[in-house]
């Protein structure tokens, strides 16, 4: 059971803010709830942008990795939360797979594709810097 993120304070410190990364992360093989997991995920990428400290580079990777295995081009509530997980913590990787699988031919739900247009249309080229239009 995953607990509520949501519950979690508006801004924390950059070092909680690893601990429950880790911890979500720990259990992702266990967890079998792609949409929990991905709004949990998202909801601590909301609290990681708002450190503005970009997350290091090994949470980074993993991840990218989570998103990677598990981007379902077929359901809408995982892909918003994930594009805002990929926007928050300039996760390029993940980023440029959904760029690219958009473009490939596999069935994607026509929803899902319009939300990733949407944001390669919000993006730009890239997702690297989730400060850009702060600069």
């Amino acid at each position: 059971m995953l607990k509520d993120y949501s519950l979690l304070p508006d801004y924390m410190e950059v070092e909680d803010l690893k601990r429950e990364f880790r911890s979500l992360l720990l259990h992702a093989k266990i967890i079998k709830d792609n949409v929990g997991f991905s709004e949990a995920l998202y909801e601590l990428a909301i609290r990681e942008w708002h450190t503005y400290k970009v997350i290091e580079n090994s949470l980074k990777d993993e991840i990218n990795n989570w998103i990677i295995e598990n981007f379902n081009f077929n359901s809408l509530e995982i892909t918003e939360s994930l594009i805002g997980v990929i926007g928050n913590l300039g996760l390029e990787k993940s980023y440029e797979y959904i760029k690219e699988s958009i473009s490939k031919d596999i069935n994607i739900n026509k929803d899902v594709k319009h939300k990733i247009l949407e944001a390669i249309n919000e993006f730009g080229e890239s997702v690297s810097n989730p400060y850009m239009s702060l600069d």
